[in-house]
This record gives C-alpha cells, sequence and structure tokens, in this order.
C-alpha cells in the first residue's frame, strides 16, 4: 500500500507524518492490501485565527472501483486524523462486501438458467 501525504496551510512535521501512516495502517490492518494508493491531504483551513478548521481528506483507491473517500474536520489535527481513520477501515469494508455481494449474485445466475434450459422439452 503505498501512502501519499500532503498538507497545506501549515508545515508538516515529521512526527504527524508518521503518525497519519502508522494510524491508517494500523487501522487498515488486514484488508491494507487491497489498497493499492492512499492519499491523504490534511489542511489547516483558518490558518492561524483557529477555530474548528483541521481538516483530514483520506481517498483509498481500490483496484476495480472508485476510490473510497473520508473527510472529517476537527479543532486538532490528530483528532481529525484518528476519526478518518476508524471511519475508513469501516467504508473500506463496506464497499468491499458489496463488491463481493455482486460478484456472488452475478456467479449464481449463469447456473440458474443453465438449469432452467435443462428442464425445457426437446
Amino acid at each position: 500500500m503505498h501512502v501519499d501525504i500532503k498538507s497545506q496551510g501549515f508545515e508538516m512535521t515529521p512526527a504527524l507524518r508518521n503518525y497519519t501512516l502508522q494510524r491508517l495502517q494500523s487501522s487498515l490492518g488486514r484488508i491494507r492490501d487491497r489498497a493499492r494508493h492512499v492519499s491523504v491531504h490534511l489542511s489547516d483551513e483558518n490558518g492561524p485565527r483557529g477555530g474548528v478548521d483541521k481538516r483530514c481528506l483520506v481517498a483509498i483507491h481500490i483496484a476495480g472501483g472508485a476510490p473510497v473517500v473520508i473527510e472529517d474536520t476537527r479543532e486538532d489535527m490528530y483528532s481529525a486524523i484518528d476519526r478518518v481513520s476508524k471511519r475508513a477501515m469501516n467504508s473500506l469494508m463496506r464497499r468491499l462486501s458489496r463488491t463481493h455481494a455482486r460478484r456472488g449474485r452475478e456467479s449464481r445466475r449463469p447456473a440458474m438458467d443453465a438449469l432452467a434450459n435443462t428442464d425445457e422439452p426437446a
């Protein structure tokens, strides 16, 4: 899993970069191999004015589908990263289970059609 971390409106510290990487890797856990590329955008919307303006946006690119995008804004950047990391796992699991369910349904239809055709008299 390749992770690309970018910041806007503030200087990225090595500690924040490492924290972001560790949180994503630990939260995605065993399914992180399904993620081909992860883009993380951290931004401070209001700059020095403060407030609830620390934004974390994560886009998880998986094979054969649109990216899973999760976003959160908090007063503290670490809180925003924590929240997005937790939501990323749930969102990715939901997407993968939907994809798996669709594949299962498609594979049953041809088998059912074949059975239906054998019952018809020749």
